[in-house]
C-alpha cells in the first residue's frame, strides 16, 4: 500500500525509530536490531499511528498505555577450559623407596614403612644396615632391653590382646513388614457405623445434597497467573490495574458455594491485591 512502518521502543529510550523493510515475496516488514538482553517494550508506526502487533504480546507501561514487549535472553559462554593437565610427580627426600632406587643426590634408600598390625619376627642384626664395627655388633643385641627396664618390662606386656568377644545368644532379626488386604480385628470396630448413631444420621443426611468440590481454586482461573512467565523476573509485564478500583471492595459471582472478594491497593508504583475466600453456607 505504500505505506512506511517504523519501530521504537525502550531500547531507544523512544527518542529514535528505526525503518521496517518490506518483502517482496511474503510482504511482511522487518528489521534487524541489536539489543542488549532483557525485556524491552516497543510500539509500531505505520501512516503516522502508534499501534501495536498483534503477533507480539502485550503489556501496560507505567503510564498505562499498551504496548508490545520481547525479551532478549543472553547467549550462554561456550566453555572453553580444557581439562587440566596430571601434575607430575616430584621426588620428596627422604621418602620410602625400594632397594636400587636410591636418589641421584648419593642418599641410602630409605627402608618401606610396613603398616601391618600382625606381629612379625624380630629382625635380626644382619637386616639392620648400621656403621657399628662387627666386633661390636655381637655385643649389641638390638631385641634386648636396658637392665633398668628389664623389671618394669616384666609387668607390662609387649603387646595388647585383644579380648574375647562374648557369646551371648543371637540376636533375633525382626520380621519384614508385609502388605496384606486383612483389616486386623482391632480396627474393624472403630470403622463400624452404628444408624442410632445421631452424628451417622447427619452425615446421612446431607450425603447426597453436598455438590462436589471445586477442582481448582477459583484464583487459579485467573489468566494473570496461568498466563506463561518469563524467562526473568519482570513486573513490567505485568497487568497493571486501573486506578478506578485501587481501594474498592470487589466480588465475583457465586461458585460452588464459595465468595470471593478482593481489594486493590498502591504504595507509590507498586500494586498489592489480596483475594479472600469464603463459604456461602455454614452447614456441612
Amino acid at each position: 500500500s505504500g505505506e512506511r512502518v517504523y519501530v521504537t521502543g525502550t531500547f531507544v529510550n523512544w527518542e529514535r525509530k528505526f525503518k521496517l523493510h518490506r518483502d517482496r515475496e511474503t510482504g511482511v516488514f522487518s528489521a534487524v536490531l541489536q539489543l542488549k538482553p532483557g525485556t524491552h517494550h516497543l510500539k509500531f508506526l505505520v501512516g503516522g499511528d502508534m499501534v501495536t502487533s498483534d503477533e507480539l504480546p502485550t503489556t501496560v507501561d507505567y503510564t498505562n498505555i499498551l504496548v508490545n514487549y520481547i525479551e532478549v535472553v543472553a547467549p550462554l559462554p561456550q566453555s572453553q577450559q580444557q581439562p587440566p593437565a596430571p601434575a607430575e610427580p616430584m621426588p620428596i627426600p627422604g621418602a620410602a623407596v625400594t632397594a636400587g632406587q636410591a636418589t641421584a643426590t648419593g642418599e641410602p634408600a630409605a627402608r618401606p614403612l610396613d603398616i601391618r598390625t600382625e606381629a612379625r619376627a624380630p629382625e635380626t642384626v644382619a637386616d639392620i644396615p648400621s656403621a657399628v664395627p662387627s666386633g661390636a655388633a655381637s655385643e649389641f643385641n638390638p631385641t634386648a632391653a636396658p637392665p633398668a627396664e628389664q623389671d618394669d618390662s616384666k609387668s607390662v606386656p609387649q603387646r595388647s590382646q585383644p579380648e574375647p568377644k562374648s557369646t551371648g545368644p543371637p540376636k533375633q532379626r525382626g520380621l519384614r513388614p508385609k502388605y496384606t488386604n486383612q483389616i486386623p480385628a482391632y480396627l474393624l470396630h472403630l470403622d463400624v457405623n452404628n444408624p442410632e448413631d445421631e452424628r451417622f444420621q447427619r452425615a446421612k443426611a446431607v450425603e447426597g445434597h453436598l455438590p462436589q468440590p471445586p477442582s481448582l481454586p477459583m484464583f487459579l482461573g485467573k489468566s494473570i497467573l496461568n498466563a506463561t512467565t518469563p524467562h526473568k523476573d519482570d513486573a513490567s509485564v505485568l497487568t497493571m490495574p486501573n486506578h478506578t478500583v485501587l481501594n474498592h471492595l470487589a466480588t465475583s459471582s457465586i461458585k460452588n458455594g464459595v465468595l470471593a472478594t478482593s481489594g486493590t491497593t498502591r504504595y507509590k508504583r507498586k500494586f498489592l491485591t489480596t483475594i479472600m475466600h469464603k463459604p456461602t453456607s455454614e452447614k456441612g
